[in-house]
């Protein structure tokens, strides 16, 4: 195996690239953040290879590789060759910027907040919703290929951030995003009352679902020891299913040793 530092120009890229080897397809969202910084100047050599095998086949690389030549620009990077091709199926496919960087780059507004609940909504479909080890990994591009499907969330995270204000943070915008969207997908403009009523604490009635939430959501951050975002979320959708059945209640609680983890109805 070689390893050589070196200087890859758009054309010299472009000779890479034809020698590419069975990789995913291109994620054009993807090129499109690393080119940006590179344009900017943010890029900046780190050691992570652009990976070539005995054949000379390349193995690990083609983003950065059309990052290069769609920002016209030439960035260092160390080259390995002479890798087992057998290697490619446990190569590390990890980012080292975040999701908000990538929707930064994009120029979304309120890129963190709309990342932020991004992950928890797609963490809700994929039935992970809450756990902190689900075993399902978000990547950037997951989150970039959700925003290009769900534009509309600037103006949900606006609303959001005023929201969150309104409740002096008790709830966060990225949070409320989350919400927004999974209630909204049982009814609109139910979710959008019950919201409102949460953060505002409009409902005059002291065992609506809402205030009973707001009060336990209040004590809970003033907590030294907080719920675990499962259980919050049991709690959340729970106050939310009392809500949509226009039933008052005095307290929520879960226990998750004899309950399910509630659905949404």
């Amino acid at each position: 195996m070689k390893t050589e530092v070196r200087e890859v120009s758009p054309l010299v890229a472009e000779k890479m690239l034809e020698k590419n080897y069975n990789n995913r397809n291109v994620t054009k969202s993807n090129v499109t953040f690393l080119s940006k910084q590179m344009e900017d100047g943010k890029w900046l050599f780190d050691g992570q290879p652009i990976r070539f095998d005995s054949f000379g086949r390349l193995l690990d690389g083609q983003h950065r590789l059309n990052a290069i030549i769609k920002s016209g620009t030439t960035q260092k990077f160390l080259i390995v060759s002479g890798i087992e091709s057998e290697s490619f199926k446990v190569m590390d496919t990890g980012k080292n910027r975040s999701s908000g960087d990538a929707l930064s780059v994009l120029g979304v507004s309120y890129a963190n907040s709309i990342s932020a609940g991004a992950k928890k909504i797609i963490k809700h479909y994929k039935g992970t919703h809450g756990k902190n080890n689900s075993g399902y990994k978000i990547t950037n591009t997951d989150v970039v290929n959700w925003y290009e499907d769900n534009k509309g969330v600037v103006d949900v995270a606006k609303n959001c951030l005023e929201l969150s204000k309104s409740f002096s943070n008790v709830i966060p915008s990225s949070y409320l995003i989350y919400l927004t969207y999974v209630f909204s997908d049982k009814n609109v403009l139910d979710a959008e009352k019950f919201i409102k009523e949460l953060c505002y604490g409009s409902n005059s009635d002291l065992k609506s679902p809402s205030n009973t939430l707001r009060r336990l959501l209040i004590s809970d951050k003033l907590s030294k020891s907080s719920m675990s975002p499962e259980h919050k979320n049991a709690i959340i959708f729970k106050a939310w299913n009392s809500f949509r059945k226009n039933k008052s209640i005095s307290f929520l609680r879960w226990n998750k040793d004899v309950e399910k983890f509630p659905n949404l109805i």
